[in-house]
């Protein structure tokens, strides 16, 4: 866990300060004054001490009190950002299929993003990135590709696919 900011620890400790002074004089009020408006006086001051000392403090209690709720909220109406979305090429093949080559090309990175071991998304990025002329994206594809493809028959595949997409793209260039 990190420390925290300075700003906030100083923060911190003058709510501390404020806080116990606060509840110190409230306390010595009722026990010592016998005249009412140094009662109904110190009272006030008391009690803007306790509050200005619960206010600098505020942020991170509330933080920390709706924290929980915000999760199990999230987890009921919001499951999709918790949980990690099943593998779907719908989308990315229908973009390649409408010559939409650059959406397909984020919809394979959303892909791999979620489930790095599926070989057919760095594959059909790779295609859809020559298609679309973009040999840099092509190039992180089969970067990508090379770091999970263990077995020599896999990366001599790979670059097979790669470098014919890239003859095709020279040839048609």
């Amino acid at each position: 866990m990190n420390p925290p900011r300075f700003g906030v620890a100083l923060r911190w400790i003058v709510a501390a300060s404020l806080g116990a002074g606060g509840i110190y004089l409230l306390a010595r009020v009722m026990t010592h004054e016998s005249d009412w408006i140094i009662i109904f006086a110190k009272s006030l001051y008391g009690l803007a001490a306790l509050m200005s000392g619960v206010l600098l403090a505020a942020p991170e209690l509330v933080r920390w009190a709706v924290t929980p709720i915000h999760r199990v909220i999230d987890q009921i109406l919001l499951p999709s950002e918790t949980e990690v979305p099943p593998v779907d090429f719908k989308l990315a093949r229908y973009y390649a299929h409408s010559l939409r080559y650059e959406e397909a090309c984020e919809e394979y990175f959303e892909i791999i993003r979620y489930h790095p071991e599926q070989t057919a998304a760095y594959l059909e990025g790779i295609r859809a990135a020559s298609l679309a002329g973009d040999a840099g994206t092509a190039k992180k594809f089969y970067k990508a590709a090379r770091r999970i493809m263990r077995t020599r028959d896999e990366r001599r595949l790979l670059k097979g696919i790669y470098t014919a997409r890239h003859r095709l793209e020279t040839v048609s260039g």
